[in-house]
């Protein structure tokens, strides 16, 4: 399932990444991606995703509905401190 888009600037700009998973489970971005992305928009409406601050997937992390993605991370505590992500069917 392609679930979602991630880039390294706002508005979706910059160097990009389109993951493609089955969901669910905790995934680590690989380490060139970790603490880079300033914007993400999930790409399925099936698919909810939390970003997560931790590579455990708990504590700190930011809910991203397929409804309302983000262009500038910047406007929230997370610009360039996401390292891992969960995502599931709703």
């Amino acid at each position: 399932v392609h679930v979602f888009r991630a880039c390294t600037n706002s508005e979706f700009s910059g160097t990009c990444l389109e993951m493609y998973i089955t969901c669910p489970g905790c995934i680590v971005l690989n380490p060139e991606w970790q603490r880079t992305i300033s914007s993400v928009r999930i790409t399925d409406s099936r698919v909810r995703c939390r970003f997560w601050v931790t590579s455990g997937c708990n504590s700190d992390g930011i809910l991203v509905p397929y409804s309302n993605p983000i262009y500038n991370l910047a406007a929230t505590n997370y610009n360039d401190r996401i390292v891992a992500f969960d995502c599931y069917l709703a």
